[in-house]
């Protein structure tokens, strides 16, 4: 009898092709990898990877998808995470050194020992 508890569950990974919405932001198609694929899957030939980087700009209704995408099948691949995000002032919305939001982002920054920089508006 076999525990089904350790068999390795899919895991959902965003194809390289994206198809465009209605909205025009583009879904990734998925495709199902195993979670947790043997040593004899892992090594049945084919092209080696010293390592393997992604990068690139991601809507911000699709960054819950970067922990399961990404990190979590890396995660046992020595998994190194660098982060950039840019918020920008805009016609509705103007950042300042007082505006609650750049507070939390300077502390939560300092905290996690991330730089930030800021470029002044002209």
């Amino acid at each position: 009898m076999i525990d089904k508890s350790l068999k390795p569950q899919p895991v959902a990974v965003p194809a390289s092709d994206a198809q465009p919405t209605a909205s025009g932001v583009s879904e990734p198609e998925t495709v199902m990898i195993p979670s947790n694929p043997t040593t004899e899957t892992a090594n049945q030939g084919g092209k080696k990877f010293k390592s393997i980087t992604v990068n690139g700009k991601v809507p911000l209704e699709h960054y819950t998808e970067i922990f399961k995408s990404f990190i979590q099948p890396l995660k046992d691949y020595g998994v190194e995470i660098e982060i950039k995000i840019k918020g920008k002032s805009n016609a509705g919305r103007t950042i300042t050194e007082f505006t609650p939001e750049y507070k939390v982002v300077k502390e939560s920054a300092k905290q996690l020992g991330l730089t930030i920089s800021e470029e002044d508006m002209e």
